[in-house]
């Protein structure tokens, strides 16, 4: 038991220990996280000599960029499914211990797939570490290069890993939990009108934002700055990379809007159902003859009647289905076109 009370704690070490508890804002967090992994590779790079060639190549600091970027994830990413949570807090109908149960959960469904990720990327980062010359073939600066692959192992496992488990299954499956277990008091949608989407489509863009768009393009100028020679192993390894990278971000932008408007869909339906109750109830004839009642009964049934034209024009869809397709097919298409420039350059050089 605590072995697993161990592991279920690692994820959330740079968020409990860091991200909420130094007086800093997380972006800055970040930029200093940065900041100190490249003067530590730098003064590594000092110390064997190489300190020209490692300035020079801009794949190191695309790297500790991502992994940068990775933490401000891992920091703000909680902070908006806790606003998300706290906005529909109110309406919620469910007991009291649901509630609670619900919300003492979310912490360990956010980071469900953490360390199968992580591991899963110790797989993949591996490789770049061992498929160097050896000492008698390469340069000074690649057997450097492949020690500090090995060193920031950890790193990119962590943060990246983490971000990675956060973004993807985490998100949906917070979002499908909500779907299963959380009922809304009537009137949630139809309060605020679009409003009440402001929560889930401000956690939406911080994903996309912070996380998706951030981490393909990061790999993408990775790879533009390491062009690889005809029949290098690296060449595959890169490929494995981007379909990697692809299964990571793709569903971040494609599940998590997916299970939320089909969440607030059933909302949706949830309050036709009980206006349409209301309407049936409010559209029973007056027995008493009591024209005061009547009229208040026609007021009534007429209120009822305009709250379900709304309720039928309102469109839960958070973000436009055709737009993120767009958005994915112009990435997948970007990919594919700088894997083709990199297989080019190689036949050519």
């Amino acid at each position: 038991m605590k072995i697993m009370s161990v592991l279920q704690r690692v994820p959330w070490l740079w968020h409990d220990k860091i991200a909420t508890r130094v007086k800093l804002p997380i972006w800055l967090q970040a930029t200093l996280l940065f900041c100190v992994l490249y003067a530590a590779c730098a003064a590594a790079a000092f110390y064997a000599g190489v300190i020209l060639e490692f300035l020079g190549d801009r794949s190191w600091s695309i790297t500790l960029g991502l992994i940068a970027f990775s933490a401000y994830v891992m920091g703000k990413t909680p902070q908006g499914v806790e606003k998300l949570w706290l906005s529909i807090t109110p309406w919620l109908a469910n007991s009291n211990q649901e509630i609670a149960a619900f919300h003492e959960q979310t912490h360990k469904t956010l980071m469900r797939m953490f360390w199968p990720i992580a591991l899963g990327l110790i797989v993949i980062t591996l490789p770049f570490s061992f498929l160097t010359p050896s000492a008698e073939e390469g340069s000074a600066y690649q057997l450097f290069d492949s020690r500090l692959n090995t060193v920031l192992i950890p790193f990119v496992m962590y943060f990246l890993g983490g971000a990675s488990a956060l973004c993807t299954i985490g998100i949906c499956a917070f979002t499908w939990r909500m779907n299963r277990d959380i009922v809304l008091k009537t009137g949630f949608i139809l309060n605020d009108g679009k409003k009440s989407l402001a929560p889930f489509n401000r956690l939406l863009w911080q994903i996309w934002g912070t996380f998706s768009i951030p981490l393909i393009a990061g790999v993408i100028l990775l790879e533009y700055s390491t062009p690889v020679k005809s029949g290098d192993w690296v060449s595959i390894l890169n490929v494995i990379t981007f379909g990697v990278i692809l299964s990571l971000t793709l569903p971040t932008i494609l599940l998590p809007q997916h299970l939320m408007n089909k969440w607030l869909r059933k909302l949706q339906l949830n309050e036709l159902e009980q206006l349409n109750k209301q309407l049936e109830q409010a559209a029973e004839p007056v027995t008493d003859g009591d024209t005061h009642q009547l009229l208040l009964r026609m007021h009534r049934y007429n209120h009822i009647d305009h709250q379900i034209q709304r309720a039928i024009g309102f469109s839960p869809t958070l973000v436009d289905l055709n737009f993120v397709i767009e958005i994915g097919s112009r990435v997948f298409f970007i990919v594919i076109a700088m894997l083709l420039r990199n297989l080019f350059y190689a036949q050519q050089t």
